[in-house]
């Protein structure tokens, strides 16, 4: 008899610690769920504001793109103009000395 109230009393410690154990992984994993709750706000956030930057960057990379463009442009439209200055330049002082000469002859 005393082997089975020894058994009996070691159940019951098994129990109690199952018991104190499953208490214990309740309250682990409230507060892991509590964890990962705050956390999906947080990531969701966290994701929301990256998708917000990603656009801002596209936008941004597509205003650089246009500016970039915008330089080419206005370079090849400086050349241009310093091109044409340089004929019309050109032009004026060989008529000017032409006129010249022709001064001088009459």
């Amino acid at each position: 008899k005393s082997s089975s109230s020894g058994s009996s009393s070691s159940s019951r410690g098994l129990n109690n610690t199952l018991r104190e154990a499953c208490a214990d992984l309740d309250k682990v994993r409230s507060e892991w769920e509590e964890f990962q709750e705050r956390n999906r706000r947080m990531y969701e956030q966290v994701v929301a504001d990256l998708e917000i930057r990603e656009s801002q960057l596209s936008r941004l990379g597509a205003l650089r793109f246009d500016a970039s463009q915008g330089s080419v442009d206005m370079d090849r439209e400086r050349r241009d103009a310093e091109e044409r200055l340089e004929r019309v330049t050109t032009e004026f002082t060989e008529t000017r000395f032409g006129k010249a000469r022709d001064m001088i002859v009459r």
